[in-house]
């Protein structure tokens, strides 16, 4: 979201970097800008929103609580060199349109972000990654689809090859979708996510992360006190039901040591999704009615 005092080029750019923007800035309350951005042998264009939303005055209708998932690319499947589980989140919207992000990416990576939402719904998304030498950028737009989401939108993913990195020291840069429900913390007696009432109504699953054998299915039972407990042995899992994380181990199949997993459930679809750290990548969990 940009603001703007005037017309014209005005100079921006971090230290020793000199940018110009040009930017239409007389417009009626609540109408779109563009313009553009220049730099050496850099352009790109550029949009602007205004904000219009007051905590006393207009209240964002957008405003509450959500889980939020980041990636993986189905399209990407398979791919050793790029993340194959889910970043996951939570987002409040404030009655004043601020959205105010706080996760881990599907690599690890911790990541924050706040920014005002448009007049249409519209969340500019821009996370500085990596020391400042990568990044997140897109759009993602708050539209709710019934049993699917309540945002959703695509970013651009990039990270720099380093060779000192533990995970993905050859870097990549991909498109991944964004995707939030809506989160209700349950009432007491009612499960976070609608699983069926009956012993074993949960399974989670585990996926690629580098691991020489990868565990099977845990089959769980998420009882009504928003307990998860299961059989297998060295697994467990436990929901914060406050914000809708879950966190958790399970027992590397050829070492016997815990893996640590962590995630978000997403009410909208009655599952939720996560990563685990392997052997030079992350792989996925799914946890997820047992049918």
């Amino acid at each position: 979201m940009l603001s703007c005092c005037r017309s014209g080029p005005a100079p921006v750019g971090p230290a020793g970097h000199l940018f110009l923007i040009d930017l239409d800035a007389a417009l009626p309350l609540g109408a779109a800008g563009s313009g553009s951005t220049t730099g050496g042998t850099f352009f790109s264009s550029l949009e602007a929103d205004q904000s219009i939303y007051s905590a006393k005055s207009a209240p964002c209708p957008n405003a509450g609580t959500y889980t939020v998932l980041i990636g993986p690319n189905p399209v990407l499947s398979g791919s050793a060199g790029i993340p194959q589980a889910s970043g996951y989140g939570t987002v409040t919207v404030s009655t004043a349109g601020l959205a105010s992000l706080t996760g881990k990416l599907g690599d690890g990576t911790a990541f924050s972000q706040k920014a005002l939402l448009s007049p249409e719904g519209t969340w500019p998304m821009y996370v500085p990654l990596y020391k400042n030498t990568g990044f997140i950028l897109g759009s993602v737009q708050f539209e709710t689809i019934p049993g699917t989401s309540d945002f959703d939108g695509t970013v651009t993913w990039f990270k720099p090859a380093n060779a000192t990195s533990a995970l993905y020291p050859g870097g990549f840069n991909i498109q991944v979708p964004v995707i939030g429900s809506f989160y209700t913390k349950p009432a007491k007696g009612t499960r976070v996510l609608n699983f069926a009432n009956q012993t074993g109504n949960g399974m989670v699953n585990f996926g690629q992360g580098g691991l020489s054998s990868v565990p099977p299915p845990v089959t769980v039972t998420l009882s009504a006190a928003n307990l998860v407990s299961g059989t297998t042995a060295g697994f467990s899992m436990h929901l914060n039901i406050a914000d809708g994380l879950f966190s958790g181990a399970f027992a590397d199949p050829a070492t016997h040591k815990p893996r640590p997993f962590n995630g978000a459930v997403f009410q909208d679809q009655t599952e939720g999704a996560g990563f685990f750290s392997g052997d030079g990548q992350t792989g996925s969990v799914l946890f997820e009615p047992n049918p």
